[in-house]
């Protein structure tokens, strides 16, 4: 499998609720950076986003203009969902969210993933307003000030 079939296959797996497959795809030390106010290593990664899609069990990347070079694959993403069920916390100190009904649409940013030996040892979403996980919060009425 090469590096753009892993990064798609990561997100694919993310969209269909199987975070065990996308936690398959990532190495031991992998970290995620800018869904978070805060670097993300592996594990909690991996909890954020099954919090996201039980949630919102719709929820999609809509990832397009995909790249690769060398190491690195990139990808558009514009994240789409509707939060339908409980939204675990997705922060410390966040409460469970009830359900909303509520349609989320994120700005669309650039996500990167980096490579070592075929495992996924960093993901990057460009940090831009209104994105990553405050966003969500703030499109279904959660306003908070959070300080890593």
């Amino acid at each position: 499998m090469t590096s753009l079939d892993t990064a798609k296959a990561a997100l694919c797996a993310i969209e269909r609720g199987e975070l065990d497959a996308f936690a398959r795809h990532l190495a031991d030390d992998a970290v995620c950076v800018g869904l978070v106010p805060h670097v993300m290593k592996k594990a909690e990664c991996v909890r954020v986003f099954h919090a996201l899609t039980a949630g919102m069990p719709d929820w999609s990347f809509n990832a397009e203009l995909w790249e690769s070079e060398g190491d690195r694959v990139g990808a558009a993403v514009e994240a789409t969902a509707t939060q339908t069920a409980v939204l675990p916390p997705l922060l410390p100190s966040v409460p469970p969210v009830l359900a909303t009904g509520r349609h989320v649409r994120l700005p669309t940013t650039r996500v990167e993933f980096y490579f070592h030996d075929d495992k996924i040892v960093r993901i990057v979403f460009q940090n831009v307003p209104g994105g990553g996980v405050l966003g969500v919060l703030g499109q279904l009425g959660i306003q908070i000030h959070y300080a890593a």
